[in-house]
């Protein structure tokens, strides 16, 4: 099963935007009670795709989450092309998001 990766600093964060495949940012805190049920969910639904997901901890990286006017948790961004194509937050329709990571690997 896939795992999320920890982005942990502001560097580790700024080399995303080098990427050139599709990949997941996910906005979460350890306190988050909806983030702990979300999370298995996500990894289940990316597991037959060439998608990464990464996972940043607002409490720690704060800045972030402004730069990305990030209002609520959890938030889930797919991004393409160094651009975002779509975001959940809070109640979140994996329905969406599976086609999107599957129109996404497609391309």
């Amino acid at each position: 099963m896939k795992e999320f990766i920890n982005i942990e600093t502001k560097e580790s964060y700024e080399a995303l935007n080098q990427l050139q495949e599709p990949y997941i940012l996910y906005f979460t805190t350890p306190t988050c009670n909806v983030c702990k049920s979300i999370s298995p969910k996500l990894l289940k639904m990316i597991e037959p795709y060439p998608i990464q997901a990464y996972k940043i901890d607002v409490s720690v990286l704060e800045d972030i989450p402004a730069q990305r006017l990030i209002f609520s948790i959890p938030t889930i961004i797919v991004m393409m092309d160094q651009k975002e194509v779509a975001r959940e937050v809070r109640f979140i329709q994996f329905e969406n998001l599976e086609r999107l990571c599957a129109l996404a690997c497609e391309a």
